[in-house]
């Protein structure tokens, strides 16, 4: 990895750490997104390769259709 942009992605690893630990706790799709944001922000202002940046907004989505599931009406075949 080249030098220069290894300071930065550390800080944006260890900040990304953070908010993939609190993911799990959030309870609405609202806090999903907020936390979303602050991903695609924090990628904005530093570099990181593409799979990384799709890994995490890949866990982040996974988590909000899991708590959208919970509000969709249930469909039983006949």
């Amino acid at each position: 990895m080249n030098q220069s942009v290894l300071p930065g992605f550390e800080f944006l690893l260890m900040v990304t750490k953070e908010i993939m630990q609190e993911y799990p706790k959030a309870q609405t799709v609202g806090e999903l997104d907020e936390m979303l944001l602050k991903v695609c922000h924090e990628a904005n202002n530093e570099s990181i390769s593409d799979a990384e940046f799709r890994g995490m907004i890949y866990d982040l989505m996974l988590r909000k259709v899991e708590l959208m599931e919970d509000r969709m009406p249930k469909v039983q075949l006949t």
